[in-house]
């Protein structure tokens, strides 16, 4: 691979480097904002799960294979997904053919980097038989064209992939001992756990910013990429000679969580479950006004796929938890998503001897509140629990 560093002049340097001093970039944007994002799904059908994601002009198109094969020894019940890259020479005269390079390397290490320690990817579904078969998950991305920022781009094309997912079921036959097809699938929804984004930020002297795009790549003194979950950072990268210090760390893993939970919620990845049987059946069900049961999944996936069935039609939502907890929890993690206004509580107390005592005020209070908004909307997303749903049915 040629020297990049070349191929960009000292004044295109500096005129970039006088933008940031003033807070502004090449392209009109600020600091912390990242490029337009566009999302296509399951477009390849010979893959168990697709995706084509360009950020701006970056394009990374990626793809899901498996295999069955023997579990690590130190890891008898669990399954593998690993992540791959390869950087086409058609996405850049800067890319050569040959054995992956230092940022084909990096690009894979930092996506897969995020998935793994995020718990992404629920490996222990994976298992056919402990010690004997489980399947291996191969997320292979292709950059088709390089305008900057790699890694942000490939983490959404991978966790879109992971998503769309649709892997033939497998069993174990004892007496042939072998892996016998069931004629069923595992779903995005039965494999993935969490949702983790990495954000990747330039440096260049003393200013930092989001999403770098090529000229400002070649021009940076280093970058370091950070994953996100919800509420948590599960890994940090750092390339390049730059060095950042412990309060710039902190305030960029501060800014990373703010940055996540607003991208999470702009690009809506699990929308793209509803190109699976599983959520058609859902949608169908919830047509029709049926009771939904989500089963086979965990909850952040399960808050999501009512979320995005709220959204999507002009209907009351209750959800009911099996306890007054679970359902305090689910209210909490509902409120970063959704409108206040449209989002109500409806907790009841579980015990008789509670009430016997002293019925909670703020529970009062929370029922009266969500019971003025039921009459005033006419579309409402309200939690409560078991006892909740059979004192007033």
């Amino acid at each position: 691979m040629m020297d990049i560093k070349r191929i960009i002049s000292k004044i295109e340097k500096d005129y970039i480097l006088s933008n940031l001093k003033k807070e502004e970039r090449i392209d009109n944007r600020g600091l912390w904002e990242y490029r337009e994002f566009k999302i296509n799904s399951d477009l390849i059908a010979s893959a168990q799960g697709s995706a084509d994601v360009s950020l701006g002009d970056t394009r990374i198109i990626t793809g899901l294979k498996y295999d069955v094969g023997a579990p690590f020894p130190d890891l008898p019940d669990e399954g593998v997904c690993t992540v791959m890259a390869e950087l086409l020479p058609i996405a850049s005269p800067l890319f050569e053919r040959g054995p992956p390079g230092e940022q084909s390397i990096e690009l894979a290490r930092v996506v897969d980097r995020g998935i793994r320690h995020a718990d992404c990817v629920q490996t222990k579904k994976l298992c056919i038989k402990e010690k004997e078969a489980v399947y291996i998950l191969f997320v292979d991305m292709y950059v088709i064209n390089y305008a900057g920022n790699l890694i942000d781009a490939g983490g959404v094309s991978a966790l879109t992939t992971l998503i769309s997912a649709h892997v033939p079921e497998g069993i174990w036959n004892e007496e042939k001992h072998e892996t016998e097809w069931t004629g069923k699938y595992f779903y995005g929804q039965d494999l993935v756990n969490e949702l983790p984004f990495v954000l990747t930020y330039g440096k260049i002297e003393d200013i930092i910013f989001l999403d770098p795009s090529l000229p400002e790549e070649l021009v940076c003194d280093g970058k370091i990429s950070i994953s996100v979950t919800e509420n948590k950072i599960t890994s940090i990268q750092k390339s390049g000679a730059v060095t950042f210090s412990i309060d710039e760390i902190k305030m960029l893993g501060n800014k990373s969580l703010e940055l996540g939970k607003k991208l999470r919620k702009e690009l809506n990845l699990l929308q793209y479950l509803t190109k699976t049987p599983y959520f058609r059946e859902l949608l169908e069900k919830f047509t029709n006004n049926d009771e939904l049961q989500i089963t086979n999944t965990n909850d952040n996936i399960s808050l999501l796929m009512l979320l995005y069935l709220f959204e999507q039609n002009n209907k009351n939502i209750l959800i009911v938890t099996s306890n007054l907890y679970k359902a305090q929890k689910v209210y909490d993690e509902l409120i970063n998503l959704v409108d206040n206004k449209l989002l109500s509580f409806f907790p009841q107390d579980e015990f008789i001897t509670t009430e016997m005592l002293a019925v909670s005020k703020e529970f009062k209070f929370e029922r009266i509140n969500t019971i003025k908004k039921i009459i005033d909307n006419n579309k409402n997303l309200v939690v409560t629990n078991t006892a909740g749903l059979l004192k007033y049915e």
